[in-house]
């Protein structure tokens, strides 16, 4: 019938309708009417912003987990190449890269404690041995300098080795 108007023709209307309410800053819907017009763009607008937040936070944790992972073999690489008996000769410019490569560990891990409150006892005991790893890297780093400047330390004396 020409003169009967469907459901369809008037989504549009009440959906233009409903978004320049809510945009204009208008008062408050008075009738009913003008609530179910104002919730029904409001409830479906949030449902999708909690959709896409939670898309993009499954996708950054994705992408900290695979840079953890790589962060971590690295690490363990230069672990074995360069032991705690023999960290003392490594060349200080990749103890200074493990020192970086550690402190990323560490807050790649933090972050997933923040988030992860259930697993929080295999990370913290993660952290604490990174931080472990990360100070004996950093002293070695500074006899390293210490080496490569011409100053002369006794590394067997000292109690970080």
């Amino acid at each position: 019938m020409p003169g009967r108007m469907s459901l369809s023709d008037t989504v549009p209307q009440n959906i233009s309708h409903a978004v320049s309410y809510l945009a204009m800053g208008r008062q408050l819907p008075q009738t009913p009417e003008e609530w179910l017009r104002a919730t029904s763009i409001a409830i479906p607008l949030l449902a999708v912003a909690i959709l896409i937040g939670y898309a993009i936070r499954r996708r950054i944790f994705k992408h900290q987990d695979a840079e953890l992972e790589s962060l971590m073999a690295e690490s363990a690489g230069f672990s074995n190449r360069w032991s705690r008996g023999r960290l003392s000769s490594a060349p200080q410019a990749e103890l200074q890269h493990e020192v970086h490569r550690c402190m990323r560990i560490i807050t790649l891990l933090q972050w997933r404690l923040e988030d992860r409150k259930s697993e929080s006892a295999p990370l913290n005991s993660q952290i604490r041995a990174v931080q472990s790893w990360l100070a004996t890297v950093q002293a070695a780093r500074d006899f390293a300098a210490k080496r490569e400047n011409g100053i002369q330390a006794d590394i067997h004396n000292d109690p970080r080795y």
